[in-house]
């Protein structure tokens, strides 16, 4: 305790209570008044008397959190500083480690209006609507809530789910957040990952993982028959060198397309240095369009999520 020192912004002259985060040498002193009118948890806490063997630090007590610093600095910035504003605007990106921060601190002190608004901006990463869905481009859209977001922080999102049962309030980012899940290195799907800053390793549950493993399987069937087509091409008969359908699903596979599991993408891309006719491409990409709106439907039954609710405009 005598080693403490003063966190650079969130230490006010007038507090009267002192939070020193688990494992760290900084402090908050902040005010009872406002941390209890936002959290009946930190309220009944205040309510009671603190344990004598608090220290007291500047005429304040100190009190022990344990939560990891950078959680209890995100909690405070939104309470304190204003940030609740930017927390609902979509229009502002915020960083990862605030939405987790939040989904966090606001579940375990009952602040419930932090944690629906961490939620309303995972919906927006994590959509039903494939339209929506594609434009997001694997998070990298200018336009992502976002603004660090990845593939493999999905399975945080899903850990955070599982572990906090926030199924009711959160299942309908499930299905989007484990076909992200599903696209990951085998590595990653095992052993996890961790976020900046934090030691805490963040898996999968058994069940979630097993579904993802299933997924690709299903996935890896339904994106080689989507590949088939049931078609003439009118330009063959006018002597023109295009592909036929089935000579360009040996190409793709010859060229090892990395595809196989993302069935979701626009097969367009993979289309442009292949010997294929517009007319063709056209036709193929439209039957294609219509089996990843076919899937995206079943996206909540292939994860499990049957209350899932999907949009599957294009």
């Amino acid at each position: 305790m005598n080693n403490l020192s003063r966190h650079e912004k969130l230490w006010f002259e007038d507090g009267n209570i002192i939070l020193i985060p688990e494992g760290s040498t900084h402090g908050f002193k902040v005010h009872r008044g406002i941390l209890g009118y936002h959290s009946e948890v930190f309220r009944d806490m205040f309510l009671s008397p603190l344990p004598a063997n608090e220290a007291d630090i500047e005429g304040c007590k100190g009190v022990k959190m344990y939560d990891p610093p950078q959680d209890v600095e995100c909690l405070l910035s939104v309470l304190y500083n204003g940030n609740q504003g930017s927390l609902y605007d979509a229009s502002v990106s915020v960083k990862f480690a605030t939405v987790v921060g939040l989904i966090k601190m606001g579940h375990k002190y009952q602040i419930e209006h932090l944690v629906k608004a961490a939620i309303s901006r995972l919906e927006m990463c994590y959509p039903r609507s494939l339209h929506a869905f594609e434009a997001l481009g694997n998070f990298t859209g200018i336009d992502c809530p976002i603004s660090d977001l990845t593939s493999q922080d999905s399975v945080v999102i899903v850990h955070l789910v599982r572990t906090l049962h926030l199924e009711v309030s959160a299942s309908a980012i499930l299905p989007a957040a484990l076909y992200h899940c599903s696209q990951l290195p085998n590595t990653i799907l095992a052993l996890g990952v961790r976020m900046a800053g934090n030691p805490f390793t963040y898996c999968l549950p058994p069940e979630d993982l097993i579904k993802c493993l299933d997924a690709r399987d299903k996935f890896l069937r339904l994106g080689i028959l989507s590949l088939k087509t049931d078609f003439s091409c009118p330009s063959r008969s006018k002597g023109a060198n295009c592909f036929s359908p089935n000579e360009l699903t040996a190409d793709d596979s010859r060229r090892n397309v990395a595809f196989q599991y993302d069935v979701l993408a626009p097969l367009q891309p993979r289309l442009v240095d292949t010997r294929v006719c517009r007319a063709c491409v056209l036709q193929i990409c439209k039957l294609h369009d219509e089996e990843r709106k076919a899937i995206w439907n079943q996206l909540g039954k292939i994860f499990g999520v049957n209350s899932w609710n999907p949009s599957s405009c294009l």
